[in-house]
């Protein structure tokens, strides 16, 4: 819908205006301490002390508030497209032969559609928001590093960036094996719960409660292990980029400090540089963090799709036309029917049905008396 595409450009141009409010944010700091150091040529637009203390603040509410705004700009985006998505799973399950119901649990169902769901959200919202913004904060870093102290200054930042992601990456990849692990563990223990919750007749009339009850607690044991599992890898994870966003981080401020002693830089400068560089920690930590959630949202949404690739075992063909005419009166002209291939449950089946008439289907257990109907 047309509303839908202005929304995400409304949001898109929301987004650039908070991340240029928010790279103005150092520069004002910058001013106030040139300023008070006696350097007041070096403030921006010649302003005062107090005036740019002002901007600051302005800028950094500024970069707040289009933030929000473009939050709840696109939320009507994000919901639409999910409850679109929904839909139609549901839909699709729904369009599904007996066959695949009777092999799938409800439980696993129910949780592969939340979780892909919600995956498909997540995976948007990424995408739009977070990867985007984050590469353009980025490269607007460097520039800025390039053109106020120097090439050395937007290379060490650059080389920093690379190996931070080449680092996550390969950790993050590392930990998926383990978080595709624990969701398929949590999707057996919903499994177990529910269909234990939709049996409970069944458990009640054979006295199996303390059965039902230990097979719930097993599974939340070998889930609990695995998420222990998680958390100690995303420790080593978090560590590691600690490690490398502080090195990178001394080895700025050695620069400039030596510029400032050199007279090459101000000591704004010096206040410039740290600022813009610990700007750069919030799109780095959230790296880490897309990263993490756009493979945890892709693993999510594997087994969702797996279900729309299931096609009816019973559909039309191609060319079937509509029922246009319906007398009431139904016929079976030696017909044939089996679940998937499997062992027939019939076969030569004729008879007529004529309308007012009642027909009665007898036979064993598993003949196919409800198939047919």
């Amino acid at each position: 819908a047309l509303g839908i595409k202005v929304r995400v450009v409304v949001a898109l141009v929301l987004l650039v205006s908070s991340k240029v409010c928010n790279l103005a944010v150092p520069f004002f700091f910058k001013g106030v301490v040139d300023f008070l150091s006696g350097a007041a040529a070096a403030t921006p637009f010649g302003l005062g002390a107090s005036a740019l203390v002002i901007a600051y603040g302005a800028s950094r509410l500024t970069t707040s508030l289009l933030g929000e705004l473009r939050g709840a700009i696109f939320a009507t985006v994000s919901t639409t497209a999910l409850r679109k998505i929904s839909t139609q799973v549901y839909a699709h399950l729904h369009s599904l032969d007996l066959q695949f119901h009777l092999d799938r649990q409800t439980g696993a169902l129910t949780n592969i559609m939340e979780r892909g769901t919600r995956g498909v959200g997540m995976a948007l919202s990424i995408l739009l928001f977070n990867v985007f913004p984050v590469g353009l904060e980025m490269l607007l870093t460097c520039v800025i590093l390039q053109q106020r102290a120097g090439p050395a200054f937007a290379a060490t930042a650059f080389i920093m960036v690379t190996i931070y992601v080449v680092f996550t990456s390969l950790i993050t990849d590392w930990r998926t094996k383990f978080r595709r692990q624990m969701n398929t563990l949590d999707r057996r223990t919903t499994q177990v719960a529910v269909d234990g919750l939709l049996n409970y007749e069944t458990v009640k009339f054979f006295d199996n409660t303390a059965h039902e009850v230990q097979r719930y607690e097993g599974a939340r044991k070998d889930y609990v292990r695995k998420a222990v599992q998680v958390q100690e890898s995303l420790l080593i994870l978090n560590f590691g980029q600690t490690v490398i966003f502080t090195s990178a981080l001394v080895l700025l401020m050695y620069m400039s400090v030596q510029k400032v002693m050199l007279g090459l830089l101000t000591v704004g400068d010096l206040v410039l540089v740290h600022t813009l560089f610990m700007q750069l920690s919030g799109p780095l930590n959230y790296l880490g963090g897309i990263y993490r959630g756009l493979s945890q949202a892709i693993t999510d949404m594997e087994n969702m799709f797996e279900i729309l690739d299931q096609t009816p075992g019973v559909k039309d063909t191609e060319n079937a036309v509509a029922l246009r005419e319906c007398t009431g009166r139904i016929e079976f002209d030696h017909v044939a029917f089996s679940y998937g291939g499997r062992q027939s449950l019939f076969e030569g089946l004729s008879f007529q049905v004529e309308p007012g008439s009642t027909v009665a289907f007898v036979g064993p257990s598993g003949c196919g008396k409800s198939s047919i109907v």
